[in-house]
């Protein structure tokens, strides 16, 4: 009335007439909701005359386009991009029917005629557009946008649908861990429109948009969301499109990936083996998506404690792809990184040598400042530093976190996880100082970067904490570890994974300051819940147990130490094989059990072998070999075997100079304790206690 300079009674003789007219065109049960013909009818006169003002035409197929959009708002630039100024040239044609005389719309429509039609629509009121209000700028009226879809055609609904997912497509950034609130105006968008007018999606290439948005779900950890975002991909692909259409299978080969990292291995490896059969069943044996699913299965094996399997199918993907692509091939280099299953089958050696043979692979095909190349390079650091290099891991990871810095920037997520994974070989080297400067700065640039929440800014903390707990700072590794499983419930689920590791890493705190009961408390909720999901003898719930049993020796219980470490020592070498490092550190904890019962023939009897297998598999310089056999030199000592125990503990000392440094804490440990046991020894028999057990 004010825009258009027409008095109340004029208006209500125009309302009397559209309400009688929409009468005739919408039946009563039109009106679900009870919102009422009146508030169609009256904005059908705002848009009657927001029809003839300039751009003429363009207010209609504007409106008809945010209807289909998130009430609570969309970014302006939806209006700047080709679907949107495309839709409004092809079907801004003429004002409604109950104007005459109107110009046609122009032939083609810019970025700026677009903004001129929203802000249009602003003046009348039927939608609002505040630049202030950043990625939510433009909102419309859930009973505006409602009435505008039941008085558009259906045709023209399509249309408008097609062009609000085009629009939402494009605007869409190819990494958005990069603009977090971004992605989330645009994947609360995408729901709206996809409850308005999903199938019209399936029905072009509009689908791809609701799978970047599942895929958004999984890089922010939104992992439940995500999950029942895939389930329903997968679920109306399947009806939409059939049970063997590509873009069926993809669904549901994305949701099996989508199980595996939400924490469900045994739905991943169900869904996994299925998606993997019917993909060789329609394309072959040799097809990119074959091999990228059965890929995907081997991490899915992994994950589910099947190591044998995960590496025998590795093995498999990788050979197909170097028969495909050749030897070199970036793709065939990528899927070679099977040795986090080699590593997790205690198959050190291959899995490092394999890892260095990818790294040096895709350095020559890509160049050294690839992110491929530097992931690559980052994950062979991690593999030095797992396994005791850390003269080789320190200096490689600090090239990769240089290298991430200097293509990337600062900020971006690769490059401050891989600065994390620095943190953590400065700690592996004995500069804890280092390790927790760097460690604190990574931690505040995640919680500025991406939320104090998400996944990486969680593992940051996690991290920290360790090094904390390393210098003696258990308190506020405590309080670190507190906020890390309790984020990690409320993020992932109290069943993830993540979850249970987090909790983990929390009763070994507890442990450390004393308090036993909470650790054990903790400890046996975590292995009773880890074991329910996966099974008594998966890895991780054998890795839980593992840890209990250490607890329960320090609380004082030996005999429930000694009768759970046998059973773990047992299921670990079934499981993963007499020699694999897991099993090795079940017998190393459980001979010092022994001899902290007394059994002090048992735990040699149990030590020796495990200190020759570590040699043996590790080599005498590893820290772990080191470790083993500075136990056992604790046990020589118990049993009165102060040759043996001083021979012993001097190579320890000697190694451990050697490898980690005289600065290291260890190696001062060992030191300290030989100084010792050599005045304890030749004063005859004054027998004070040796290094702590790992």
């Amino acid at each position: 009335m004010i825009n258009e300079d027409v008095p109340c009674a004029d208006y209500l003789r125009r309302f009397t007439r559209q309400s009688g007219r929409l009468g005739e065109l919408l039946p009563p049960e039109a009106d679900s909701e009870g919102y009422g013909l009146e508030v169609t009818a009256a904005l059908l006169l705002s848009l009657d005359a927001a029809q003839r003002s300039r751009p003429v035409g363009l207010a209609l197929p504007a409106l008809r386009l945010a209807a289909h959009l998130d009430p609570a708002g969309h970014p302006r630039e939806v209006w700047e991009t080709g679907s949107a100024t495309a839709y409004l040239a092809t079907h801004g044609s003429s004002p409604l029917e109950t104007v005459s005389g109107a110009d046609d719309a122009p032939a083609e429509v810019d970025a700026v005629q677009a903004h001129a039609a929203v802000r249009l629509l602003h003046r009348y009121s039927l939608l609002t557009d505040h630049a202030a209000d950043g990625h939510r700028a433009v909102r419309i009226h859930a009973l505006t946008a409602r009435a505008t879809r039941e008085t558009t055609p259906v045709i023209e609904r399509s249309a408008a649908a097609r062009a609000a997912g085009g629009a939402l497509t494009e605007l869409w950034p190819r990494a958005d861990h990069t603009e977090p609130d971004l992605a989330a105006v645009l994947r609360a968008n995408t729901d709206t429109l996809a409850g308005h007018a999903e199938d019209v999606l399936w029905q072009s290439d509009g689908h791809w948009l609701l799978c970047w948005s599942g895929n958004s779900l999984l890089t922010h950890g939104l992992y439940a969301a995500a999950v029942a975002q895939w389930e329903h991909l997968a679920a109306t692909a399947t009806r939409v499109l059939g049970a063997e259409h590509p873009d069926t299978l993809a669904a549901h080969s994305n949701l099996a990936s989508c199980y595996r990292q939400a924490g469900r291995p045994a739905e991943a490896v169900f869904l996994g083996e299925r998606v993997a059969a019917d993909r060789l069943r329609v394309f072959g044996e040799l097809h990119p998506d074959t091999l990228v699913t059965r890929n995907n299965l081997a991490y899915s094996y992994r994950e589910a404690g099947r190591v044998d399997d995960a590496v025998t199918l590795g093995e498999q993907v990788a050979a197909d792809l170097a028969r495909l692509l050749g030897e070199d091939a970036r793709e065939t280099l990528i899927a070679r990184n099977l040795a986090s299953a080699y590593r997790e089958a205690g198959r050190i050696t291959p899995a490092i040598a394999l890892q260095e043979q990818v790294a040096t692979g895709l350095a020559r095909l890509l160049g050294d400042d690839h992110p491929d190349t530097l992931i690559a390079r980052g994950n062979l650091a991690v593999s030095y530093d797992q396994t005791g290099r850390t003269a080789e891991a320190v200096p490689l990871a600090e090239q990769v976190a240089a290298g991430f810095a200097r293509v990337l920037g600062g900020d971006h997520p690769q490059t401050l996880s891989f600065r994390g994974n620095l943190a953590s070989c400065y700690a592996s080297a004995g500069r804890t100082a280092d390790a927790i400067d760097l460690g604190e700065e990574v931690e505040a640039d995640l919680i500025r970067v991406l939320g104090d929440d998400h996944s990486e800014t969680l593992s940051a903390r996690a991290n920290l904490a360790s090094s904390y707990a390393s210098v003696g700072r258990t308190a506020d590794a405590i309080i670190l570890g507190e906020q890390v499983a309790i984020a990690r419930a409320r993020v992932v689920g109290d069943d993830h994974p993540e979850t249970f590791s987090a909790r983990g890493n929390l009763a070994h705190y507890y442990h450390q300051v004393g308090r036993t009961t909470d650790a054990m408390t903790l400890g046996l909720q975590v292995a009773m819940t880890r074991a329910r999901m996966v099974g008594d003898e998966h890895p991780d719930t054998l890795t839980v147990c593992h840890n209990l049993a250490a607890v329960y020796g320090a609380a004082g219980r030996t005999a429930d130490a000694i009768g759970l470490g046998e059973q773990v020592a047992a299921a670990r070498a079934r499981v993963l094989g007499e020699d694999h490092s897991d099993t090795l550190a079940t017998r190393t904890n459980l001979a010092h059990a022994y001899d902290q019962a007394g059994l002090t023939a048992d735990a040699i009897v149990l030590g020796e072998p495990v200190a020759a297998a570590s040699v043996r598999v590790r080599g005498e310089d590893h820290p772990d070999t080191l470790t083993i056999r500075g136990n056992l030199a604790v046990t020589y000592w118990s049993a009165g075997r102060s040759g043996d125990a001083l021979v012993l503990l001097r190579q320890v000392v000697t190694g451990r100079e050697r490898v980690l440094g005289p600065d290291h804490p260890k190696t001062v440990q060992a030191v300290r304790a030989l100084r010792r046991w050599t005045q304890s020894s030749a004063e005859d028999g004054d027998h004070s206690p040796g290094p702590s057990p790992r």
